[in-house]
């Protein structure tokens, strides 16, 4: 029950950014919100949660996260709206030099940012915003790097050292929700692939059963039967044409099982745009993409040959867009628990659609459906 009331606390202070909170309270919140698999919600409203639990709450603390994978830094989310612009995503080589600092020789404590040479780059902010110092911890996952930033504003001067050993550790929270998201990821390709293999087995059994009836229909349709038959051989025939969709069908799944057990590895790599894009359209725009080319090219191959094709180049992505011609069949593949108005004759097509997708969206792309047009994002290099 306390550690019930301690995450409720938790999850009303940070919506209504007032209060403060108890550093265990924080890590209850924390563990359970990995418990439950909640680690994009958690992501986004850590910064906010760590600085309501240090001197000075809100007023005096400001809180961002970085992480670095091996082409891009990305600020994943911050406790503070209007210090950042909208922009996100960056390229490696605009990395400001304390978080480069960071990468180097680990955990960066700033107590001079008006004068620090790694701080040069800001001293405009740091005059505007009262920043009297800087903490940056550095953690460590297959992912990539996150960087804690944590600021000291306002009438705070400095960080001691129980807050600098308080923001470590929440920085080894975040490994540990990296570590549990791979294994919950992992063990779900385990059991998608046990269920397959297991409907596989079972299927083909009954149809190696079935067929057994085709010596039957060869006996109704003799010269001997003189005809007293017809009755036997027109359901036989009935029996053996569902049997052979059910064939069909296993195909279908042999097909999905290969495609989920080529998600155990994926091979992303910078590739021409227009190279990868050529099973869809031909173009001559040489953006370079990152993808995993075996898994990108099924998934376009895919797609039922669209009309009206438009690229767009934008900032993080490369999006391209055509009218939905299809409709249902994009909308049950990317929402496959919805089981109203999907026709039968949708569902093979979109099963495997849906898996691609999945895969698609793995190596960092994009599918949206958005006013009568499929919208595929490719992520840039």
């Amino acid at each position: 029950m306390k550690n019930l009331n301690a995450i409720e606390t938790v999850e009303k202070v940070i919506k209504d950014k007032t209060g403060f909170l108890k550093k265990w309270q924080i890590f209850v919140w924390i563990n359970e919100k990995i418990r439950l698999g909640e680690f994009d919600n958690l992501i986004k409203k850590l910064p906010l949660g760590l600085i309501l639990s240090l001197r000075g709450g809100i007023k005096e603390n400001r809180c961002v996260l970085f992480l670095i994978t091996n082409s891009e830094y990305i600020r994943v989310s911050e406790g503070i709206k209007t210090r950042h612009p909208k922009k996100t995503h960056f390229p490696l080589k605009e990395m400001p030099p304390p978080i480069s600092a960071v990468l180097k020789k680990g955990n960066v404590y700033i107590t001079d940012p008006a004068t620090n040479p790694l701080t040069e780059y800001m001293v405009k902010l740091v005059y505007n915003e009262k920043i009297n110092a800087i903490y940056y911890t550095n953690v460590k996952t297959p992912r990539g790097d996150y960087i804690l930033v944590v600021d000291a504003t306002d009438k705070k001067r400095t960080f001691n050292d129980d807050e600098k050993l308080f923001i470590d550790t929440i920085g080894h929270e975040i490994a540990e929700m990296e570590k549990e998201k791979e294994r919950k990821e992992e063990k779900s390709k385990e059991i998608i692939s046990f269920l397959l293999g297991l409907l596989i087995h079972l299927f083909r059994n009954k149809i190696q059963a079935i067929g057994g009836l085709s010596r039957l229909m060869e006996i109704a349709s003799s010269k001997k039967s003189n005809g007293e038959c017809q009755k036997c051989r027109e359901k036989t025939a009935a029996i053996l044409s569902e049997a052979s969709k059910i064939e069909g069908t296993i195909n279908l799944l042999q097909e999905a099982l290969h495609d989920i057990k080529m998600a155990e590895e994926f091979n992303l790599e910078p590739l021409s745009f227009r190279n990868i894009i050529k099973p869809l359209i031909a173009t001559n725009i040489q953006t370079i993409i990152i993808v995993d080319s075996r898994k990108v090219e099924k998934f376009l191959e895919r797609i039922p040959p669209p009309s009206n094709i438009s690229i767009t180049e934008e900032d993080k992505y490369i999006r391209v867009s055509f009218p939905l011609e299809d409709e249902e069949m994009w909308r049950s593949a990317l929402s496959m628990r919805s089981q109203t108005k999907i026709k039968n004759n949708y569902f093979e097509k979109s099963f495997l659609l849906l898996v691609s997708i999945m895969l698609f969206k793995a190596t960092g792309g994009k599918v949206k459906l958005s006013k009568g047009f499929i919208n595929i994002f490719f992520k840039r290099g």
